[in-house]
């Protein structure tokens, strides 16, 4: 019998059919009968997964509100899919960010780095914009014409939402930064230059710092040709690079082998 209303059918005996209703759990609905027969096992299986999807929503809803008044190009979900990944993937090493703008990114990733409890993101930025952001670009910045960095309204912006203490702020750019950088990283969040040889210095400058199952994330893949560019190359290479999720322009990769590979770009 197939599977309806969505479920899919992972088995059939000849009165009843089992339906993966979600992941890891299995209902049974009575053929021709008026609904589903779930065990106590399944029935608490379910209040879990509801429990856990409705909890993840509300912290959603209570994450993007605080910072959603900070300026910024990151959308919501792809913020909460940073935090996600921040908070709970599991690889050793710091949270690094490059390219921080007004702090937008900046707050998603120390929320988790705050609840996570082991330390801080690592903000790395000069502060004065990308080449779109000075005069004449297309997203010419007021911030940078005034006062030629966005790093006072950054502080200011990540004071406001109470998480300043869970950020390192490193000014310079990525490159200098690196020469001095002697830590393993577990998530790199690459949101800088969008050009696509500086988006590649931009890999090739951190992946010596990249262990196996660290994560690099990219922003506005299929947005800047650059960025795309170099995030399809890497996505490719599958003997280094395993992609993890695309959420709109947020892509993920995976390092899933050691060596000089994951700076190839």
């Amino acid at each position: 019998m197939p599977a309806t209303d969505g479920y899919r059918d992972v088995a059939s005996t000849d009165d009843s059919t089992h339906i993966e209703a979600s992941p890891g759990v299995v209902v049974t609905r009575e053929i021709g009968g008026q609904g589903f027969r779930i065990d106590e096992a399944t029935r608490r299986g379910l209040l879990q997964w509801m429990q856990t999807a409705l909890l993840s929503a509300h912290h959603f809803d209570d994450l993007s509100g605080r910072i959603e008044i900070v300026e910024g190009f990151l959308e919501p979900i792809e913020g909460f899919a940073l935090y996600w990944l921040a908070r709970n993937w599991r690889a050793p090493g710091r949270v690094v960010e490059i390219g921080s703008f007004k702090g937008r990114s900046t707050c998603w990733l120390a929320a988790a780095c705050k609840e996570r409890g082991d330390g801080k993101v690592t903000a790395i930025d000069h502060f004065r914009g990308s080449p779109e952001h000075g005069a004449g670009g297309s997203h010419a910045d007021p911030d940078i014409a005034a006062e030629g960095s966005t790093l006072p309204v950054f502080c200011r912006n990540l004071q406001g939402v109470e998480l300043l203490d869970f950020v390192e702020v490193r000014v310079g750019s990525c490159e200098e930064v690196s020469r001095s950088w002697r830590e393993p990283i577990r998530l790199l969040f690459l949101d800088a230059d969008h050009d696509g040889d500086a988006v590649a210095r931009q890999v090739a400058a951190w992946a010596p710092f990249l262990g196996r199952h660290a994560l690099v994330a990219f922003h506005d893949v299929q947005v800047w040709p650059g960025v795309t560019e170099v995030y399809t190359r890497l996505r490719d290479d599958t003997t280094h690079w395993r992609e993890l999720a695309q959420i709109k322009s947020l892509g993920v990769l995976e390092v899933i082998a050691d060596g000089p590979g994951p700076g190839s770009a």
